[in-house]
């Protein structure tokens, strides 16, 4: 027999478990497609399985063993259900008006400094040159904005070549 305190402990312990799957930002591999990056068969491209994909959108870094490298051409143009996304440290490349007409995305995430970008229409409103002076870390608007914010971060004083928080 088990006793109130032990069946408590497993309660709490099974509740933190559930939890903390609900709020992790594990990839949502259910609402992407991948395929050859370029003709490239040892990587993968990525873009939305269908247009109704909502939510969060953590790109995963691999797939199947192969690194995802590149977000293709419209990957998730006029997906207005999308509110954020994660883009990892693998992806070299984003190509053409990859976000066009997310309208109710309000935040993206860049894990890796320096990402090649295609195209000026590649990336909403102003998000483009901001990531390319900025580099890595999350940028937020408003829906439907096109002005883009930096949310904190570091950045380097081109005159003087110290570094210093972002806090905006």
């Amino acid at each position: 027999m088990i006793s109130i305190a032990k069946k408590g402990f497993f309660l709490l312990v099974l509740t933190a478990i559930i939890v903390s799957g609900v709020f992790a930002q594990a990839p949502t591999l259910d609402k992407l497609k991948f395929s050859d990056s370029s003709g490239n068969t040892s990587t993968y491209s990525v873009a939305a399985a269908n247009k109704q994909i909502s939510g969060d959108v953590v790109i995963p870094a691999t797939h199947n063993g192969k690194a995802v490298k590149d977000v293709t051409n419209f990957a998730f143009e006029n997906c207005t259900g999308i509110t954020s996304v994660t883009i990892p440290n693998s992806v070299e490349l984003i190509h053409m008006n990859v976000f066009g007409g997310c309208t109710n995305l309000t935040s993206i995430t860049f894990q890796k400094t320096s990402i090649g970008i295609f195209g000026a229409s590649s990336l909403p409103g102003d998000l483009r040159a901001k990531y390319q002076a900025g580099g890595a870390g999350t940028y937020t608007r408003q829906p439907g904005g096109t002005v883009w914010t930096k949310q904190g971060g570091t950045v380097t004083c081109p005159t003087c070549g110290g570094t210093g928080v972002v806090h905006l």
